[in-house]
């Protein structure tokens, strides 16, 4: 589970840096722009992902507390 939340977040913390180099500073921001509504698309699907996990651990106990 943890490389399913932490792992997958690396895409704009290191294709930044990375299209920084490899391409013209002009052409970065259009370049970067596509990463970053990924990043944030990862963060919402992560978020609801969660609320999921925390709904099912959540609804495991109270059954066997009944």
């Amino acid at each position: 589970m943890v490389l399913q939340f932490c792992g997958s977040k690396k895409s704009l913390a290191s294709g930044v840096p990375m299209a920084g180099v490899l391409f013209a500073t002009s052409q970065v921001g259009a370049i970067i722009l596509p990463l970053m509504f990924f990043h944030q698309i990862q963060l919402m699907v992560c978020a609801v992902l969660a609320r999921r996990y925390a709904d099912q651990q959540f609804s495991a106990v109270t059954s066997q507390a009944a």
